[in-house]
């Protein structure tokens, strides 16, 4: 913790707040990660002050919460939350409470989630404060609700999701009533926003025990609940998680264009109904564009070399940066599962070495539109001419510009 690079801002602030007087705790995951010796994201401040005491204390303080008693200290760029230890009211739409009343540290602790978040460190001695047990479930690697599992859930329905994200990042098992509570409540989480579902699955899928928290998406009802209408057969479903694992997938877009591949890919034939659904609820995930993209052009590729319709748009799939990269692997381990024809894989894989075995690229294309102007060819033409070259070169029917020349002219009429 004292190896933090924010450590020291991090003391200071504790620091001045404990001289004014006011009992004051780090507290929840830096404290938790601290007991872990897991590397520390961010720190978190518990104190008696309110948001206004914290104010005059501090030059630079952002008002981020005053009404839930949330606070953000500015120290040299950087920025530490404060908040007051609180009571929340109820709250009317499973999320933010209605208010909250000013509390003391105990009842801080029994408002929070989960009991390993909701542990005290003294920012001086580092002695631990724990009303609820923490220390022991993060001994005995369990996830357990503060109070009981389901009004717990009741206050915030991502709660339910975030189970699921820290046994992934931490490898713990939920506790039964905590694991049953989930699922009874999974068809609740409707109400989330896109955003906040994407960004928890995101960061499951991108943690150290990814597999086994895509499981416990399964077996509680939760991934079917955000994938319904995209049903694997549990066969399909544990070759997803073989090549998941296997291809080391690490991000959320990446994470679907394998899941849907699969779903479109499980049956002979792909329909375009399938690609259009997939489409919608793609959109349903609210990711950027960029995102979007990466996704809908993998899954053609999936489909294209599936149909062997087209050589080439593989080939410039495989040569696009990132993306060709996640598609190589992907092809790869699906030929291998029987998803995809494995010599298919094998041809187009080996061809792709083949052209970019110089620079690790396709090739530039020889013959550029000014040549095409200039040997004759006009309008919408060049396009269409511009792009079956492109293909002939790579399939080496020429490689400078002479032979260029001689083949186009052989095989296309000018409009001269």
């Amino acid at each position: 913790m004292t190896n933090h690079e924010n450590w020291e801002k991090v003391k200071e602030v504790c620091g001045r707040l404990i001289e004014a007087g006011f009992e004051t705790y780090l507290v929840g995951g830096c404290v938790r990660d601290s007991l872990l010796h897991r590397s520390i994201n961010d720190f978190d401040v518990a104190t008696s002050a309110s948001p206004k005491q914290v104010h005059d204390l501090f030059e630079r303080v952002v008002l981020v919460g005053e009404a839930f008693g949330v606070c953000r200290v500015i120290l040299e760029n950087i920025s530490i939350e404060v908040a007051q230890f609180r009571k929340d009211l109820e709250t009317k739409d499973h999320r933010r409470p209605l208010g909250i009343i000013p509390s003391d540290v105990k009842e801080d602790a029994e408002r929070r989630d989960f009991t390993m978040n909701a542990l005290f460190m003294d920012p001086k001695t580092f002695d631990v404060i724990d009303f609820v047990d923490g220390e022991k479930d993060i001994q005995k690697r369990t996830i357990r609700t503060v109070g009981l599992a389901e009004e717990r859930f009741k206050e915030d329905y991502l709660r339910v999701l975030r189970a699921v994200r820290f046994a992934a990042q931490l490898g713990f098992k939920i506790e039964n009533r905590a694991y049953f509570s989930i699922v009874k409540l999974k068809n609740q989480l409707s109400s989330l926003s896109s955003e906040r579902v994407s960004l928890e699955l995101s960061k499951i899928m991108s943690a150290q025990y990814c597999i086994y928290g895509l499981q416990l998406l399964k077996d509680t009802g939760l991934w079917e609940e955000f994938f319904n209408g995209f049903e694997l057969k549990n066969e399909h479903w544990s070759f997803f998680k073989k090549v998941f694992k296997r291809i080391n997938i690490k991000t959320f877009e990446e994470g679907l264009a394998l899941f849907f591949g699969i779903y479109l890919l499980r049956h002979t034939c792909c329909k375009d109904m399938d690609l259009k659904k997939i489409s919608e609820k793609i959109k349903f995930f609210k990711l950027a564009k960029q995102s979007q993209d990466f996704i809908q052009s993998v899954l053609v590729g999936f489909v294209t070399i599936r149909n062997f319709s087209s050589q080439m748009d593989v080939l410039k799939l495989l040569d696009s940066g990132d993306k060709g990269i996640f598609f190589k692997k992907a092809i790869r381990e699906l030929g291998e599962c029987g998803f995809l024809d494995k010599e298919r894989v094998k041809h187009v894989l080996a061809l792709y070495e083949n052209l970019s075995i110089s620079t690790g690229r396709l090739p530039l294309p020889v013959i550029k539109g000014q040549h095409l102007l200039d040997w004759g060819y006009e309008g919408r033409l060049i396009g269409s001419v511009l792009t079956q070259c492109y293909e002939a070169q790579l399939m080496g029917e020429f490689d400078c510009l002479v032979e260029a020349e001689s083949w186009v002219k052989k095989n296309f009429k000018s409009n001269h």
